[in-house]
């Protein structure tokens, strides 16, 4: 059968100008990668044309051409710096918005229309190429109005001068470097609240099954477990950011598996059906390079021989274990008491939470909120933000 190709306009619009949408607080949870993004272009922006500027003189015109020429100075860099991004970005291509002057509107920005891309969807018939509608997100939009809001107070005093543009090169740069930094100022402001009030990352508690993971003393014998598997893997537990900086949480459940035990130096006997019962709270005092947690590990444990003979029924027993975690999605091993002579190997770690791992901004392009938080703890050395505490 012949591909049939036909094409799809798809897209809409609720409004041709976000004028009115940006409130100091538009970015949400979900926002982090694209602003991480847009943090990190913006910083090569500053920097590539401040490089631009120390390379021109004091008298280049401010020409249409001149400029033109620092503008594809700088989409070479930027190119350069998204093809070697750990991070994808959540803008579409071309320009977000452009200010000037009219005498019906005076000192203005127009948003232009969304940006197409094109797609391949398959159906019954064959191919269809699908054009469909990138809209930047509020979160974004709010960015780069941060960025415009500088070339219209340029523009108003310009109107209050009576000057029609700059004369030089070198104010023309000076005012792009002051409108970029500016964006990236709201940026860093919005992605170290988003860091201070959402609830990116869980500790994930389990039984180290690679261990040994249960000791008894029965009867003056030594008796040991060792686990063949466990129906409940691990136990999530959520942080909560509590009083601004403080990370809290707490969760429950029941880990059971089957073990086999044996006393040293004799034979091994029956399987043994193995259930602990979990209360976890925990409690995390932030700093960005390190997260310091005392985890409260409250267990009951109910371990039957399945051959009829009980061992014993213990607990609560409540154990408190502080530890410091320096890296996302690195295990810290600790064997932790539940009872007299009886304790189990657990591990925890620190890692973004399920609802936000393959979380993404509004308009779903860009990267996700968990490889962001990835990057922010690589390339930062940040675990989480350093955010003010209050009592």
């Amino acid at each position: 059968m012949p591909t049939r190709l036909h094409f799809a306009i798809i897209f809409a619009l609720c409004a041709l100008s976000p004028t009115g949408v940006f409130a100091q607080e538009v970015c949400g949870c979900n926002d982090l990668a694209q602003i991480e993004y847009r943090i990190r272009e913006a910083k090569v922006t500053v920097d590539v044309i401040r490089e631009y500027v120390d390379s021109v003189g004091s008298m280049e015109l401010n020409t249409d051409a001149s400029y033109g020429r620092s503008m594809n100075n700088l989409q070479h860099n930027l190119d350069s710096f998204a093809d070697g991004s750990q991070l994808k970005p959540g803008n579409p291509g071309g320009e977000q918005a452009h200010t000037s002057y009219t005498a019906e509107k005076g000192c203005h920005t127009d948003w232009p229309l969304p940006t197409l891309g094109r797609t391949s969807v398959s159906d019954p018939l064959g191919t269809t190429e699908v054009w469909t509608g990138w809209a930047a997100t509020d979160c974004m939009n709010a960015a780069t109005d941060a960025h415009e809001k500088v070339h219209r107070e340029v523009c108003e005093e310009f109107r209050r001068v009576h000057i029609p543009r700059w004369i030089f090169l070198k104010d023309k740069l000076e005012e792009e470097i002051d409108a970029y930094t500016a964006e990236r100022k709201y940026l860093l402001e919005q992605r170290q609240r988003l860091l201070c009030s959402c609830d990116y990352y869980s500790v994930r508690l389990k039984i180290d099954t690679n261990r040994t993971p249960m000791r008894h003393s029965i009867g003056g014998h030594v008796v040991l477990y060792s686990t063949v598997h466990a129906e409940l893997p691990h136990v999530d537990v959520p942080m909560h950011i509590n009083d601004v900086g403080w990370m809290k949480g707490d969760s429950e459940g029941v880990m059971r598996g089957t073990a086999t035990s044996f006393v040293p130096g004799g034979p091994v006997s029956d399987a043994v059906d193995l259930s602990l019962e979990f209360h976890i709270s925990a409690s995390s005092s932030a700093s960005p390079e390190q997260v310091h947690t005392t985890i409260q590990i409250v267990t009951k444990e109910d371990t039957n021989r399945t051959g009829g003979k009980t061992l014993r029924t213990q607990g609560p027993f409540s154990n408190d274990w502080p530890v410091d975690f320096s890296q996302l999605d690195t295990a810290i091993v600790r064997n932790v008491p539940h009872g007299h002579g009886s304790w189990t190997y657990f591990s925890a770690t620190l890692m973004v939470a399920e609802q936000y791992r393959d979380a993404k901004a509004a308009n779903n392009k860009g990267s996700t909120v968990g490889e962001a938080l990835n990057a922010i703890a690589g390339a930062d050395h940040t675990l989480v933000a350093s955010c003010p505490q209050t009592k």
